[in-house]
């Protein structure tokens, strides 16, 4: 229910491919927050080194939600100042292509089924 199985690359990858992930600025995980009685929604991002927290406004928990607030914020910043995105395999992450080509940006997911 909400989720869309493995979207894209595993989590463990991301450890390859970033040896110094933990001592690295420019590593956001992102979920959403649904609102009460599914009115609303938020997206949370957080950078893994400062545990800075950055909340959008996305209004609904749908992809095309996401991708726009996500690339509206994304933009604002110089080319690769952020090397990746870790997503839980919900729904609204689906269209996780399209920010990772336009930004340049890895993209990773958790194990189906893991909090």
């Amino acid at each position: 229910r909400g989720k869309a199985g493995q979207l894209g690359r595993s989590i463990y990858e991301r450890y390859e491919d970033f040896p110094n992930y933990t001592k690295e600025f420019g590593h956001l995980e992102g979920d959403t927050v649904q609102g009460k009685h599914h009115q609303g929604a938020v997206m949370t991002l957080v950078e893994h080194l400062s545990k800075v927290e950055i909340v959008l406004n996305v209004h609904a928990k749908k992809a095309e939600n996401i991708n726009r607030h996500l690339s509206e914020w994304l933009s604002k910043f110089p080319h690769h100042f952020f090397k990746s995105i870790t997503f839980d395999n919900g729904k609204e992450f689906a269209g996780w292509r399209e920010i990772a080509n336009q930004f340049d940006i890895h993209t990773y997911f958790a194990e189906v089924g893991a909090p």
